[in-house]
């Protein structure tokens, strides 16, 4: 069987998460085709045949970015009349450009469409919706969570045997402060946070001053203000990956105020959170009910600036339901998992 894995986006924020499937896809027992650009991917298996091809810069504009998609989607029919590929593997799409390919690819190909935060879209972008609904049922559909394939199943009405669920990679590269210490009680990096959260806490901060009168340091990220008192700290800009690591592992819990039309997709974040044993307190989305249920000691909802400021009070922890918690999370995010769950899949045995 000949498997291609390959993109129509490239994004560089899902590039570390792709390598790890890759590696994993690679120990099946299949012939891997990897199309992307030199360096793209951390690619540690040598039978990998990688397929180079120029990465296409985005720039400003809608038109741009539908050109670059057309580029790639030629190199991916190249690719798979040169290589005799059975399978397609697409890493990231566009729900909108996807029948360009779909519509070119041999009859015979099955594709397997690993879904993002687009999701989201089709619930309010009826275009996006009618073109998604004409392929709905061509192709496959790998998503991270339970959750998000029943949405899949029953509000999308995508036939059973087409949803697949896989887990996403683990990010455990993260390491502790060798001396213990915490450089600050909660950290929220994530792009998604809530900018209207962000601004009540501002304001709470500075009426009343709560956090400095319990001691508790608090550092966000936010795409509209800046803000610090040396106890809450709000920046704005992006942060090297050597300053983020940084940042996570010397947080005593991980924040994601996540907006409330953060619906059915995963976060990056909140894996780099429980890969590392971290805790998390977030806003209420089926994404946080889902792991609360799941994880009860490592997660938190909250509702109000209250909620936040009573979690982070509370300086007590059960290490033992803490370490059961994480070692659960990292077994089922793990490379045997991922190996096994594709290998169900794509219907092929682990090497």
């Amino acid at each position: 069987m000949n498997v291609l894995f390959c993109e129509l986006l490239y994004p560089r924020t899902h590039a570390r998460s792709n390598s790890f499937y890759i590696n994993c896809l690679a120990e099946l027992d299949l012939s891997l085709f990897v199309m992307a650009p030199n360096n793209f991917y951390s690619i540690q298996n040598a039978s990998v045949k990688l397929l180079p091809i120029e990465e296409l810069h985005r720039k400003k504009g809608r038109i741009s970015y539908r050109i670059n998609e057309l580029k790639y989607m030629k190199q991916i029919i190249n690719a798979v009349k040169k290589n005799k590929i059975d399978k397609i593997i697409l890493a990231s799409s566009d729900y909108a450009m996807l029948p360009f390919l779909l519509f070119r690819l041999p009859k015979r190909i099955e594709c397997y469409l690993v879904h993002h935060a687009e999701l989201d879209v089709l619930e309010t972008n009826k275009i996006k919706r009618i073109i998604f609904d004409t392929f709905r049922n061509k192709i496959h559909h790998l998503v991270f969570e339970p959750f998000i394939a029943d949405f899949l199943k029953h509000d999308l009405k995508i036939d059973n045997s087409r949803v697949h669920i896989m887990p996403h990679s683990l990010n455990q590269n993260v390491s502790f402060s060798a001396n213990g210490e915490f450089c600050c009680d909660l950290a929220g990096l994530s792009n998604s946070n809530d900018e209207k959260f962000i601004e009540d806490l501002i304001k709470m901060e500075q009426q009343t001053g709560k956090l400095k009168a319990i001691g508790k340091k608090v550092i966000l990220k936010s795409n509209q203000f800046e803000f610090d008192d040396d106890y809450l700290k709000v920046f704005r800009g992006h942060l090297p990956d050597e300053e983020y690591n940084m940042l996570i592992s010397g947080a005593r819990r991980i924040f994601m105020p996540f907006e409330k039309n953060f619906g059915y997709r995963e976060s990056g974040t909140l894996m780099d959170a429980l890969s590392n044993g971290k805790y998390v307190i977030a806003s209420d989305i089926p994404l946080m009910q889902n792991y609360i249920r799941q994880y009860p000691t490592l997660c938190s909802i909250y509702h109000t600036t209250g909620d936040v400021i009573s979690i982070i009070s509370d300086d007590t922890f059960d290490n033992s339901k803490v370490d059961e918690e994480t070692a659960g999370f990292i077994a089922a995010h793990s490379a045997e998992q991922y190996k096994q769950c594709m290998s169900n899949i794509l219907k092929t045995e682990e090497l």
